[in-house]
């Protein structure tokens, strides 16, 4: 009889076991379960839709003003008969200057050895090598023979500024010096034209018992000269 009892009781116990095990689980369970969420994908993985809706959402850049044009230099034919010449002002002509540069202006100076230059002395001479007053209230040349020109070839201004002459107060006229001056581009050959400008600034120093100077006011001498005669020939070539 006990082999009896203790068969129905593991019989019993085997069935409680078995629908505990079978039995649906509580649905609070079922939704525990349900939320609970994968593994996160990689970060640079993910899609970004915030990141998408700021991109859309940005209006397009304004189109870009347009740069502003930069004037034109005037033609020559419009340019002024004769620059203002910058009497203080040094001029660096280096080696990487470009020797076909439009507004390159050669400068001789006729300077008092001593003391200065008297006006009363000075217009003789000036009319005696053809400097004639004109524009800008100074001197001008304007050749000779083939190279005559109705514009001037080159001018001739007074060292102090303003550089002008008054005609009428000539005769009262002091002055440490005058700057000869010629432009390129020249009327004529600016080979020709600077000979002649040359030849123009020795006979006023002989006349003026001056002394020749170059453009930074020091003597010119023979290599400034050929210097000077190389860079016209690149220019007229």
């Amino acid at each position: 009889m006990w082999l009896l009892g203790a068969g129905l009781v593991l019989l019993l116990i085997t069935g409680v076991v078995i629908w505990l095990y079978l039995r649906p689980r509580h649905p609070s369970l079922r939704r525990r379960t349900a939320r609970r969420p994968h593994p996160a994908l990689e970060p640079f993985l993910q899609p970004d839709p915030d990141r998408a809706e700021v991109d859309t959402a940005l209006e397009p850049m304004p189109p870009r003003p347009p740069e502003p044009e930069v004037e034109v230099a005037a033609a020559e034919e419009d340019l002024p008969a004769q620059p203002e010449l910058p009497f203080d002002a040094v001029r660096d002509e280096g080696p990487e200057s470009p020797p076909e540069r439009e507004q390159w202006v050669i400068v001789l100076h006729v300077a008092a050895k001593e003391g200065v230059l008297e006006g009363d002395s000075l217009a003789p001479a000036l009319a005696e090598v053809g400097m004639v007053h004109g524009p800008m209230s100074i001197f001008h040349h304007y050749g000779v023979g083939e190279l005559k020109s109705g514009q001037p070839l080159f001018s001739l201004a007074n060292m102090v500024e303003p550089g002008t002459f008054d005609p009428a107060g000539m005769a009262g006229l002091r002055t440490p010096g005058v700057a000869l001056f010629m432009r390129l581009p020249a009327p004529r050959d600016p080979r020709l034209v600077f000979e002649l400008m040359l030849n123009t600034a020795e006979r006023l120093a002989g006349r003026l018992d001056g002394r020749l100077l170059d453009e930074r006011r020091e003597p010119l001498t023979a290599r400034v000269l050929e210097e000077i005669r190389q860079r016209l020939e690149g220019v007229s070539g």
